[in-house]
């Protein structure tokens, strides 16, 4: 069991108050506003070493993929217990994706220094140890890029020829990693968007050039890739498994139907999602009939980002879906490997339908062992009025906590800068206990949050099993007072992006007990006075 480095923030809160006072719960109300209102605070890039810009490479062509860069990932290359940050560049103009190493936070670029020089055109960056010697590598990809970084101790980043992109015209905008043989290796799933090459052009009513819709281009094939031992990765046809080329903007694995083996989950663009179980040594295509295809009225929506994340503690994960303007997001509630759109009933069809949604994480924003909602936004098509080089109106960061059957907006998280938002992720960038976001804008700088919940106690979880996060394993924390928290490994989801795969649980019990499921199917169980508290452990299988 390994300790982690970490910086403990303290802060006091003093208050008085009686049961018999009336005015208490007025009271009580005032004081979790005006802590929530400070949760998250923006922090100033330069002062903090990144002086990263990302460049949409808006052009008079008005590519459809303009609009849609990029992502970033949190990534630990040099296993110091600090994650360190990773932006994907998509434009030419000079600019390429940068890497900065997080020394309590404060950063360093390294790009030069560790090889990445010079990489652009991507959409998406994601995170695994591919061949399980204990390092994070590193998979990028975009407009007819799709490359492998395998990490060198640390040392530097050398592109690997494990993997190959097929020829043509390509545009890939996220991945996964997974184990969907368990044989120890992270296969990979990467999806693919739309060839813009028809020379077809759209215009606003005014006239103006805008960017059009993906049903006006032809759809592109997913890729699937075995890992072989870390040694090579070989290409598994889809089209055996009757797989729809789709412009797919967003992809997680996870079992949703808890059967031990982990399935596929796609967002698409305009078109409907898909879910793949996997039984029997065969993924099966059931988005429809599993409910998690449309929405509530049957309808197909232009869906962006995901997140994954078992909302209400009954071991089934639950999927939450940004989309564009006019349209609602949407949440649906896995019943047990079905699903049901239950956006309405959590009260979350308010204040979206004006935005268009990205990049979106369940995270436990506020420590109270309760997964929240945070989404950023970004206008997609051309605004008729900008005066600016961003063709793009920028809109607000949204976030919800969850309440008592209900998620309870937060319009403070309103006063954050409004930008172009696509990718974001979640992640303990300081090691203090709570989550912290990072948002790579379109044609921006990135937006970094600091949370300040500062909690008092807490313990932080890492699962690793040969060698290398155990993507695909669950934690089921049972609390001394019957309370049950389901938690998994994973890094997938958001919008093109690559989350911490680290865990957090709060104001833990010495008599509390953590158990794991390794996605091999071993399980163990830990008791909460065998971890040490307010930093991270590592716990690995047998």
């Amino acid at each position: 069991m390994k300790l982690k480095h970490n910086i403990l923030y303290l802060s006091i809160l003093l208050a008085s108050c009686s049961q018999n006072n009336p005015g208490t719960d007025q009271n009580n109300q005032t004081n979790t506003q005006a802590k929530n209102q400070s949760l998250l605070q923006q922090i100033n890039n330069r002062d903090i070493g990144i002086n990263f810009k990302h460049d949409s490479g808006f052009s008079d062509e008005y590519s459809i993929y303009e609009p849609l860069g990029s992502g970033l990932a949190v990534i630990d290359y040099d296993n110091d217990g600090d994650m360190d940050i990773f932006f994907a560049q998509y434009g030419r103009k000079s600019n390429e994706s940068k890497l900065y190493s997080n020394n309590g936070f404060k950063f360093v670029d390294v790009t030069q220094s560790l090889g990445l020089s010079g990489i652009t055109d991507l959409v998406f960056a994601s995170v695994a140890d591919f061949n399980n010697d204990g390092w994070q590598d590193l998979l990028v990809g975009g407009e007819d890029i799709l490359q492998l970084w395998e990490n060198n101790k640390g040392q530097g980043f050398k592109l690997s020829d494990k993997i190959k992109s097929p020829a043509g015209k390509q545009f890939f905008t996220g991945a996964t990693w997974f184990d969907y043989d368990k044989d120890g290796y992270l296969d990979v799933w990467v999806i693919n968007y739309v060839d813009d090459r028809n020379g077809q052009k759209c215009l606003l009513s005014n006239g103006m050039q805008d960017y059009c819709s993906p049903k006006a281009y032809k759809f592109l094939k997913d890729l699937f890739y075995k890992n072989n031992h870390g040694q090579i990765f070989s290409s598994i046809s889809l089209e055996t498994m009757n797989i729809l080329n789709m412009p797919a903007l967003g992809v997680v694995a996870a079992d949703f139907d808890n059967n031990g083996s982990q399935d596929i989950y796609i967002a698409n663009d305009g078109q409907t999602n898909q879910l793949y179980l996997y039984s029997d040594g065969k993924f099966k295509e059931v988005g429809m009939s599993r409910g998690v295809a449309v929405n509530l009225m049957g309808e197909s929506e232009a869906s962006m980002g995901i997140a994954i994340g078992d909302l209400n503690n009954d071991s089934f994960p639950d999927i939450y879906i940004t989309h564009f303007t006019g349209e609602t997001n949407t949440l649906y509630l896995n019943e047990k490997g079905y699903f049901f759109d239950k956006t309405a009933n959590f009260q979350l069809t308010k204040h979206v339908r004006s935005l268009t949604g990205f990049g979106t994480v369940f995270a436990d924003l506020n420590s109270d062992n309760i997964l929240d909602i945070i989404t950023t936004n970004g206008s997609i098509l051309v605004d008729a009025d900008s005066t600016n080089d961003n063709r793009l109106s920028g809109e607000p960061v949204q976030i919800w906590l969850q309440g008592k059957n209900e998620f309870i907006y937060q319009q403070w998280a309103t006063q954050l800068n409004n930008n172009v938002g696509r990718g974001l992720v979640s992640a303990d960038i300081d090691n203090d206990g709570d989550v912290d976001i990072l948002i790579n804008n379109n044609n921006g700088e990135p937006t970094i949050l600091k949370n300040s919940s500062n909690p008092d106690s807490w313990i932080g979880i890492e699962l690793i099993c040969n060698n290398r996060f155990d993507y695909g394993a669950k934690l089921i924390y049972n609390k001394s007072n019957n309370e049950v928290i389901y938690k998994s490994i994973h890094t997938d989801g958001s919008y093109a992006s690559s989350i911490d795969p680290r865990v957090q649980f709060y104001n833990p019990k010495d008599n509390d007990v953590v158990e794991v499921q390794w996605l091999s199917g071993q399980k163990s169980s830990i008791n909460i006075s065998e971890l040490n508290k307010n930093q991270y452990n590592d716990i690995r299988c047998d």
